[in-house]
């Protein structure tokens, strides 16, 4: 029996919120997932998920990084990007994701209410793809956050 003051702690999760260009290969999306791991003193098996934008969720290299990772990958809507204040402006990021890091905002997104960001955004060396990581502590595989938030499934090993 525990002790009465020990308290039970929710496991923290982490999820990698990833943003890319058209034509990014796994190449760059790996190596943006790598710095920004490598900054969070992480290892790709301390993530739970991979997030991205939902209209970006059907791109061979982020289905094949999830895949050889073994990670699904939440396809976030792009309604809930655009509301993730606490991401960081970009000049770079079209209107429809909110002006604000894709990789950021998809990561908190995933994470869902009370999800903090653990790494800010870190980028590829050719600058065809971001990587950030946040900590929450719902299962984003679980939990759905204001919207329905889609599951690819991955059919790696």
């Amino acid at each position: 029996m525990a002790h009465p003051l020990v308290k039970s702690v929710k496991p923290e999760r982490r999820i990698a919120g990833l943003g890319f260009r058209t034509g990014a290969g796994m190449g760059s999306l790996r190596a943006a997932l790598d710095a920004a791991l490598s900054a969070g003193l992480m290892q790709p098996g301390d993530l739970a998920a991979l997030a991205t934008p939902a209209d970006k969720a059907d791109a061979p290299a982020v289905l094949a990084l999830a895949a050889g990772l073994g990670l699904p990958l939440v396809a976030v809507p792009l309604g809930l990007l655009a509301g993730q204040r606490a991401a960081r402006p970009s000049a770079a990021v079209p209107t429809r994701y909110g002006e604000r890091s894709v990789a950021e905002a998809a990561a908190l997104a995933a994470g869902g209410p009370g999800a903090q960001l653990a790494v800010g955004r870190r980028v590829a060396g050719d600058g065809m793809a971001t990587a950030a990581i946040a900590t929450c502590f719902t299962d984003p595989l679980a939990a759905p956050l204001t919207t329905t938030v889609a599951i690819a499934e991955n059919t790696g090993p």
